[in-house]
């Protein structure tokens, strides 16, 4: 082989290199994606079928109208059993969870709903757990949380 023709295959080889590490780059990124949006999927067909509502498939899930979302709010009750709340329930419950996650430990959605039921937090008819875990894997897509196996912890602050 000639020089000329050696150095043209090694640049080729180079620049082939080169977009093969990109697309692996890409690929690793869709891939964490789509395991966010497989863990969101399964919260909310958790809700769905613990609400008994049907299954939708293919075009049906295009259909249906979607509700406007607004942040979750908690109210505050009369008083817990360890007396007035210490937390600003006028605050979104994502900022209430991130004050209650701030010691660093990692918590499940039920020990949340613990922590908030014993400083006198009320969830109306909502359920707590749903509202909390709803909250938490909005948040997630953020960054604000992370999940390790049931428990959640604080993330990094969203941008």
């Amino acid at each position: 082989m000639d020089n000329e023709l050696i150095a043209v295959l090694r640049a080729k080889d180079r620049n082939l290199s080169t977009e093969g590490s990109e697309i692996e780059m890409q690929l690793a990124s869709l891939s964490e994606r789509l395991n966010k949006i497989r863990a969101a999927r399964a919260g909310i067909q958790a809700i769905l079928a613990e609400e008994g509502a049907p299954a939708l498939e293919g075009a049906a899930l295009t259909n249906v109208p979607l509700p406007r979302v607004s942040e979750s709010r908690i109210t505050l009750g009369p008083t817990g059993p360890s007396g007035p709340p210490d937390i600003d329930t006028d605050r979104p419950l994502v900022a209430v969870l991130n004050d209650v996650l701030a010691d660093g430990n990692p918590q499940s959605t039920a020990e949340l709903a613990e922590r908030l039921a014993t400083k006198g937090y009320q969830f109306g008819a909502r359920s707590p757990l749903r509202v909390i875990h709803a909250t938490l894997m909005g948040a997630s897509q953020r960054g604000t949380f992370v999940k390790n196996g049931d428990k959640w912890r604080i993330g990094h602050s969203p941008r």
